[in-house]
């Protein structure tokens, strides 16, 4: 099983929503591993370690917390090397 970083940047209504929180329980409830936190800007940014980036996103796009994404970026990154997920602030 092959793991890939990615950084994803998500714009829309995705601060103050419970954005952060909903993300961090899927993704350890799927046992990928990185982190996620809010930008100033009003954007959230997450590093994930995932096998299957478009599996996970469309598990994402199923939730209610979600819905309110209107952009996301995607870039494939160097691996670092993460115990688990959390969010940092």
């Amino acid at each position: 099983m092959r793991m890939t970083q990615y950084r994803l940047v998500f714009r829309g209504s995705v601060q103050g929503v419970g954005f952060r929180e909903n993300f961090r329980q899927i993704a350890k409830r799927e046992g990928i591993k990185g982190w996620i936190r809010n930008l100033k800007d009003n954007q959230v940014e997450a590093v994930v370690q995932v096998e299957n980036l478009e599996a996970f996103i469309d598990k994402l796009r199923h939730e209610q917390f979600f819905r309110g994404m209107q952009d996301l970026q995607q870039e494939e990154q160097h691996e670092e090397a993460f115990s688990g997920f959390e969010i940092r602030y």
